[in-house]
């Protein structure tokens, strides 16, 4: 198995919007996804995410993450899908009500799809995340979509810039 570096705080981490959540417009143009595509999600046997699931875009390019629903079973169609950034340190000061503050904790995928970049967003002490409709709220704030070119062209790396 390969080794991962260490999670940085300065890196962006990137997540899949599925294309049934109404994006948002943001005054400066930019968009942004809404709060309940930053909340857990309920899985195929009833139980709910232990952490949003997410991937280090030092590892993993926002093209390779769409590419990644094709190789789930059964396959996702990756149209309409959209891909969103967050900067660690900004996910990591976020609070989760009185529990404590948002992690970002690295979790390689090593079954298809191989993703050595997937990492979650844990509550406090690594419970479920987020524990809160706040937090949710907060990170859909600080969350940024990716344009269909930057999504496309954008490399590995520590910065979406």
């Amino acid at each position: 198995m390969s080794s991962v570096p260490p999670l940085a705080p300065e890196e962006f981490i990137l997540r899949r919007v599925p294309p049934h959540f109404d994006i948002m417009t943001l005054a400066d143009g930019s968009h942004r996804p809404p709060s309940n595509a930053m909340m857990p999600r309920k899985l195929r046997d009833g139980s709910v995410e232990t952490a949003l699931s997410c991937s280090r875009l030092l590892l993993t390019t926002p093209a390779e993450l769409l590419s990644q629903l094709q190789l789930m079973e059964p396959s996702i169609d990756s149209t309409g899908w959209k891909v969103c950034y967050l900067r660690v340190s900004d996910v990591n000061g976020i609070r989760d009500g009185d529990n404590g503050y948002l992690s970002v904790v690295t979790d390689p995928r090593y079954d298809i799809p191989v993703d050595l970049g997937h990492c979650g967003i844990y509550g406090a002490n690594q419970q479920p995340c987020p524990r809160t409709k706040i937090a949710a709220k907060k990170l859909a704030a600080i969350a940024r979509i990716l344009t269909d070119k930057q999504v496309c062209s954008m490399p590995r790396g520590l910065s979406v810039y």
